[in-house]
Parts: C-alpha cells; structure tokens; sequence
C-alpha cells in the first residue's frame, strides 16, 4: 500500500507516526517551535496552533509547509485571525481563496469542528434543523447536532440527557411516541435552544498581549445532585501589575447512574472527574 486508507482503524495512527517520522528526519534543519507543532499540535488532517506575534505566524506557517513537505503532505486551507498573515499565505493555500482582504469580513468557519467567528476570533455555535420527529431517535439526533467537545453548553444540554435517560428508564423504544409530559419537557428545552447561537466564547484565553511574567493558576469546580454531576475549569491569570483575570478552559457534565447512588458518592465521582480533567489540562497546556 501507498497510503492511508480512509476509515481503516489503523490509519490515524500511521498518518500520525509519518508525521513524527517527518519531525525526527529532519531536525536538524528546522527550529524547535516547528518540530514541536508537527509533533504536537496535529489532529489526523488538521493542525491548530496559536501563537503571540504575526511575525511569529507567518514564520511558522512557511516553515511547516516545507517540513511536511518534506513527508509528502501538503498543508493548505490556512486560517487565522490576522490578516497580516494570510496576506503572507498564497491564494491558492487559504481555506477561502476568493476573500479580499482589503475590503471582506474575515469569514465564519471550524477550527476542529468548533464553530469559529475568525473577524472577532470567538467561538459560538450553529443550531441546525430542529424540526426533526420526536421520537427517540430525532432527540438524539437533536442533541448530537450541537457539537461541543470543550462543553461550553454542559448546562444546557445535561437537560436534555436527564430527558433521554428518563426514556431509558421508561424503555421506550425507538420509533414509539413519546408521553405527553416528556415530550412537554423536550418541548421547552428544544424552543429555547435557538439562543445558544447568541453566545460568544473569547476563543484567547488572555486580554493582554503582553503575557511575560503572569502567574497562572488552575482552578477546577465540581459538584453533584441526584441528577447529575460535573466540573468547570478555569484559568486564573494575574499580570505583573496585579490585574487579575480568569478564562474558563473546559468543562464536562454527566448523568447520574439510573441505579441509585447517594449523594456523597455522587459527589467523589464530581470530585474524580475533576482531578482528571486537571490532569488533561496540564498536559495539554503549553504553559
């Protein structure tokens, strides 16, 4: 074989030892911020990479299309939030090739899936076709059009899992009609998602340009009830001259087990889920 086959188990994992291959074959030649990224920052076909300065930006760009050049890979459809930069990268590499950048708003596209606003560089969501049958199998297809890994929306959409679970109990099938008072329920919660697409997360965790000497906390925040349990991480940002800001990071949210569990239980697993999103956290954050 001569390449990866789309959809094979294995292919993700070869396409990213290749790129690592790529990495340690040459470098020598390319600066250790490069090496890094190809090593680090590459989801199976696309990377995501922030960086302080547009100098910075424009370096890394060119000097990462060389080296993945070098594997076979050609990196194209660039995005980024600076104009300075895509004006650096040819026509023919950006994500949307026909922009002006003199005149046209930088577009609204997805960085790893996430919904990304790049002219005000926040993240936000896009609520698709609601008007889908409601039994079982449209609620979940409802739920799993709002694509949200970080889990900005987690107290919106645990709801909407409480819903499903009590269909579980109920062991209703998936085709059959729903009962008037769940369907009430899911009703409600369905008329009021529309206003998911009002919110905007600050897609840079800090307000300042100038981030040499802050000291960083990670504050993590968890609880439970007799429906559910989860945790909300933050950054905690304090300058140089003491101002003081916090950003949140990540957050996840989940149902309680349908076979009853106490709460002081509940609240250890809260508790868990916390220490290991922490653990994630610091080893995903370069910083």
């Amino acid at each position: 074989m001569t390449v990866c086959i789309f959809g094979a188990t294995d292919s993700p994992c070869t396409a990213n030892s290749i790129l690592k291959r790529t990495a340690d074959d040459n470098r020598n030649d390319f600066d250790p911020t490069t090496l890094r990224t190809l090593r680090r920052n590459f989801y199976v076909g696309d990377v995501l990479r922030a960086v302080s300065t547009s100098e910075a930006a424009i370096k890394l760009s060119k000097q990462l299309t060389e080296l993945c050049a070098r594997g076979g890979f050609n990196l194209t459809k660039f995005l980024s939030n600076d104009r300075k930069v895509l004006a650096e990268i040819p026509v023919e590499k950006r994500a949307t090739p026909s922009l002006d950048l003199d005149l046209d708003e930088l577009p609204v596209n997805r960085a790893l899936g996430i919904r990304w606003n790049i002219e005000i560089n926040m993240f936000g969501f896009k609520v698709l076709d609601l008007n889908k049958p409601n039994p079982m199998r449209g609620m979940l297809s409802t739920i799993a059009s709002v694509f949200d890994p970080l889990n900005f929306a987690a107290p919106v959409m645990l709801t909407a899992k409480q819903i499903i679970q009590a269909l579980w109990r109920c062991r209703i099938p998936w085709d059959q009609p729903i009962s008037e008072e769940i369907l009430t329920k899911w009703e409600k919660w369905k008329s009021n998602l529309h206003f998911l697409k009002e919110i905007n997360v600050p897609r840079c965790y800090f307000s300042r340009l100038d981030t040499e000497g802050v000291k960083l906390q990670l504050n993590h925040f968890c609880d439970a009830s007799e429906v559910g349990y989860g945790t909300a991480s933050y950054l905690r940002i304090e300058y140089v001259d003491g101002f003081t800001e916090c950003a949140f990071v990540i957050g996840k949210s989940r149902n309680a087990p349908i076979k009853t569990v106490s709460i002081p239980r509940l609240e250890l697993q809260g508790a868990l889920l916390a220490a290991r999103m922490g653990s994630t956290i610091r080893k995903e954050l370069d910083f």
